[in-house]
């Protein structure tokens, strides 16, 4: 049985679980999608790494 990459790209991420800089940026994006944010400016892996770090720190104070 095989997987398709549009399954994989489906399924939720367990952020608090997760080695962020073993994801791809497409997942990276889509993890930001999820929060209803963009990085604007992002040009590295390591920029969206820290906005998603950034939005989880925002989310988690709620």
């Amino acid at each position: 049985m095989s997987i398709d990459s549009h399954s994989l790209s489906e399924q939720k991420i367990d952020l608090k679980n997760t080695n962020l800089k073993k994801l791809r940026v497409k997942q990276l994006k889509k993890i930001l999608n999820d929060f209803d944010e963009q990085c604007h400016g992002c040009v590295e892996k390591a920029d969206f790494i820290k906005k998603i770090e950034d939005v989880m720190k925002d989310h988690s104070e709620l």
